[in-house]
């Protein structure tokens, strides 16, 4: 492999770096068959944590939402595979019929737009 280059292991995307090292991009869409993607903006101040609300449909109170990152392109930030990299981990859980709560967080501060999936 080279710079660039990238793979999926499971929900995982892997992309070499420019050490030559494997890092753990984000996640990968589920079954874009049962899947609705959206891009939220996050916040316009650099954060390492938040959360949103997501109004849908036909949802469970209470019931935990599959929720992953994934690759762009995002708003204002271009169309590459890396700016998934932000790596971000989200919970997710149904707060009424039509809401879903979601709760991110990343090691790195994270500043504007991400595409997200869920189901």
């Amino acid at each position: 492999m080279a710079y660039g280059d990238s793979v999926i292991v499971g929900d995982f995307f892997y992309m070499e770096n420019e050490q030559g090292k494997m890092v753990r991009g984000g996640l990968q869409p589920s079954d874009p068959a049962t899947s609705t993607t959206i891009e939220v903006n996050l916040s316009n101040v650099a954060q390492t944590s938040g959360e949103f609300i997501v109004t849908t449909t036909g949802l469970t109170i209470g019931a935990n939402i599959d929720f992953k990152q994934i690759a762009g392109p995002y708003t204002g930030k271009g169309d590459l595979e890396d700016e998934c990299l932000d790596m971000l981990e989200c919970r997710a859980v149904a707060i009424s019929t039509t809401e879903i709560k979601v709760f991110w967080s990343s090691t790195a501060p994270i500043i504007g737009n991400i595409k997200f999936t869920y189901k």
